[in-house]
């Protein structure tokens, strides 16, 4: 009956529009004082999407899965480092407040 709704790119496409869309909408409503926390919680869910690119880096071979994963983790890599930066921020904030 739908031969598209089987096709796994098109659902996978459809779920990465709509990953975008959701996290574009909950950022740009987000209070400006939450904004931080947003980060990093951004930071740790790019962390778990970093060991399944990790895991299909090492176990795919050479070709357009591996390099797409690839680049995938120096993406995801991105959120990490900015999570942990962000979260470093914050802590050294919150001891200047309370010292």
């Amino acid at each position: 009956m739908f031969t598209a709704a089987s096709d796994p790119f098109l659902f996978r496409l459809a779920v990465f529009a709509l990953a975008i869309f959701v996290g574009w909408v909950s950022a740009s409503r987000t209070l400006r004082g939450h904004r931080q926390a947003f980060v990093v919680v951004a930071g740790l869910i790019a962390a778990a999407i970093s060991s399944g690119a990790i895991l299909i880096v090492g176990v795919s071979p050479a070709g357009p899965p591996r390099s797409l994963s690839f680049a995938a983790l120096l993406l995801v890599s991105a959120g990490v480092v900015a999570g942990l930066l962000i979260a470093a921020r914050r802590i050294s904030a919150d001891k200047r407040r309370a010292g």
